[in-house]
Formats: C-alpha cells, sequence, structure tokens
C-alpha cells in the first residue's frame, strides 16, 4: 500500500515537472519565433528602400567644379552590366557623363560648352587616350586655376579606374603642345592628389 502511494506521489511529481517543462519551453519557442517583429517596421522598410537604389549597381567617382574653384568628389553609379564592360567602354561612360552638366546644385561642369567627345576612350598601357573636340580649347576661359580644376578633374575621374594610371589628350585626333598657355598637352597626365569633399547620388 505504501509502495503505491510513494509510486503515485513520484508519478505526480514527474507529471508537474514535465508540465512545468512543456511551458517553458513552449514560451521559450514562441518568444524565439515572434523576435523579429519587435524590430520597428519603418526601421527594416527604409533599409529596403536605400538598398534597392544601388541593387545591381557598380559606383563610379566623378569630379566636378565648386564655385569657389575646388574639386569635389561625386559617388554615381552605373549598373553591373556596365561596368563589367571592358576597361575603354568604362572610361567612355565616365567621360559622357563628365561632359553633361553635373546634376548637384552648387557644381559646375569642368568640360567647356560644346565640347564633345570624337571617339570612345581607348585604354593602351594603362594609358587613357581622350580625344575631344576642338571645343575643348576654344571655349575654355583659361588662366591656370581653370585649366587645373578641368584637366585633373578628368584625369582624376579616369584614374579612379584601377587599370587607368594616366590620361592623353587629343583634341580632333591630334596631339596639341600646350593647353590655354599654363600646361604641356603633349604629354601623359598622371593622377593629381587634391583635396575633395564627398558627395553621393544615384545616377
Amino acid at each position: 500500500m505504501k509502495k503505491n502511494k510513494i509510486a503515485l506521489m513520484i508519478m505526480g511529481v514527474l507529471v508537474v515537472v514535465c508540465s512545468v517543462a512543456g511551458r517553458v519551453s513552449f514560451k521559450s519557442i514562441v518568444v524565439d519565433k515572434f523576435v523579429p517583429s519587435i524590430n520597428p517596421v519603418s526601421c527594416i522598410s527604409m533599409g529596403e528602400r536605400d538598398a534597392s537604389k544601388i541593387q545591381d549597381k557598380y559606383p563610379v567617382h566623378l569630379y566636378y567644379a565648386t564655385k569657389d574653384n575646388k574639386l569635389k568628389l561625386v559617388v554615381r553609379y552605373i549598373s553591373l552590366h556596365d561596368a563589367k564592360k571592358d576597361i575603354s567602354e568604362v572610361a567612355t561612360i565616365i567621360m559622357e557623363e563628365l561632359i553633361k552638366p553635373p546634376k548637384e546644385e552648387g557644381l559646375l561642369s569642368v568640360v567647356p560648352k560644346g565640347t564633345i567627345l570624337k571617339k570612345p576612350v581607348q585604354v593602351v598601357d594603362n594609358v587613357a587616350i581622350v580625344d575631344l573636340s576642338r571645343e575643348f580649347l576654344k571655349n575654355h576661359k583659361g588662366g591656370l586655376e581653370q585649366e587645373t580644376i578641368t584637366l585633373f578633374a578628368i584625369v582624376n575621374s579616369l584614374t579612379e579606374l584601377k587599370d587607368i594610371h594616366k590620361v592623353r589628350f587629343l583634341i580632333n585626333g591630334r596631339t596639341l603642345k600646350e593647353y590655354k598657355g599654363n600646361f604641356r598637352f603633349d604629354k601623359d597626365f598622371p593622377r593629381c592628389k587634391t583635396k575633395v569633399i564627398t558627395s553621393t547620388s544615384v545616377v
């Protein structure tokens, strides 16, 4: 009789322990399952929207002029499809973008008005060969500071590409001795290290 009572007591204790353990385990599973819903939905949504802007995009770095005659770096994005093209094609995309007026307020184009790219940029032995129309020379107002801004905005933009180390300028397919009187134009231009301000936009 006593054995039966002891057995019943043990069984009762086991039932209580099991039921408590079961409740704790269940609560744990429920909490774990719904933890993600504790995060603010707006933050997740904003993150997704921002990410979608540059999804399948590749950053390129372009230099423009500011009103106080400094260079400003702008990060734009091109499609991964374009980024995977030959280096010469990517360099051409960059030059065509630089020729357009900048989209950002307060920035100025570094390329004289009316200038066109006579042919796609060619990259030979890490040198980008940029052939521009005569307007690049004729429509530039000159001056050491302005010439520096124009030339090195282009040079620095193109040398952001790892396979381009220098830039060679041609005018209508010809090499000229000088550019507006302050720079020799018959040599390859290496990158110029200059202090810039960074801005970001999506193209």
